[in-house]
């Protein structure tokens, strides 16, 4: 397979693997932080994949995506699809050892040598 990131250009394409299901709101407000603050200092320079926003631009809701379920097939095959042919770089969120698709997103990644970082929230200065 040819992948069709190049960083030459200088843009890097962050995807943001994290749990999501059996969490409040389905993670989604860590989600969206994270990929409020990766945005703030990428300075035009990152384009950030949020499973999150996805769901919410197709209209999908994370309740309906259950194991097994064709729902949650097709999430996990667009999300692997941008990592095998797009991402520069995984950011990984707390949790992820709990989540299948987590550990599914991780070695993926790893297996085809995408850096892989892990997420550390920064407490407010005192």
């Amino acid at each position: 397979m040819i992948r069709k990131n190049d960083k030459s250009n200088g843009i890097r394409k962050l995807y943001i693997s994290g749990p999501m299901s059996g969490l409040p709101d389905y993670n989604m407000p860590m989600f969206n932080k994270v990929a409020a603050e990766l945005r703030a200092k990428g300075n035009g320079n990152v384009i950030v994949y949020n499973p999150a926003e996805q769901d919410a631009i197709n209209g999908t809701d994370p309740a309906d995506a259950v194991p097994n379920g064709k729902l949650r097939k097709q999430v996990i095959k667009a999300d692997l699809d941008y990592i095998l042919t797009e991402a520069t770089e995984l950011v990984v969120l707390k949790g992820w050892r709990q989540s299948s698709g987590c550990v599914c997103e991780v070695m993926t990644a790893r297996a085809i040598g995408i850096s892989v970082r892990f997420y550390r929230e920064r407490k407010p200065a005192k």
